[in-house]
């Protein structure tokens, strides 16, 4: 895999997060396969552009507010397409709550009209918990792209 693929992978893991960041549903979609997985843990597994995308739009009309972060990652080429692995970052406010969840995202991407795309994101959380009351100010989202 040459150094513009592994650019470009990153580049749709970065558009995911900022999508999360600014509730951006359209944007968000667009870094999806229309054939495409999401496994959210081991008794969530969502099939199909659609199917994901709803299933994100009424997740994320539950929040006050969020901030996702992608931390280090990798990508390698695998067969027809390359896979890859990403730490997240997640803060958020739901019901008045504060909450964290850190994890990885396991990642296979297929490359369509020649941008790479997630063909499955499989999502591992390490820790799920509260923040320490006072530590989190909900904020309005991120404003989008520019």
């Amino acid at each position: 895999m040459d150094a513009a693929d592994r650019i470009a992978i990153a580049d749709v893991v970065a558009r995911y997060s900022d999508a999360v960041n600014a509730n951006d549903a359209a944007a968000w979609e667009e870094t999806w396969a229309e054939e495409c997985t999401w496994q959210l843990g081991p008794d969530r597994v969502l099939r199909g552009r659609d199917e994901v995308v709803a299933f994100w739009r009424a997740a994320m009309a539950s929040f006050e507010s969020v901030l996702q972060m992608v931390g280090h990652g990798r990508a390698r080429e695998e067969g027809d397409g390359a896979v890859g692995s990403w730490t997240v970052f997640e803060v958020g406010r739901r019901d008045g709550v504060n909450g964290l969840v850190i994890g990885c995202y396991q990642d296979r991407y297929t490359r369509q009209e020649g941008a790479w795309l997630f063909a499955e994101r499989r999502f591992t959380a390490t820790y799920r918990g509260g923040l320490p009351d006072g530590s989190f100010t909900a904020l309005p989202s991120l404003p989008g792209n520019f």
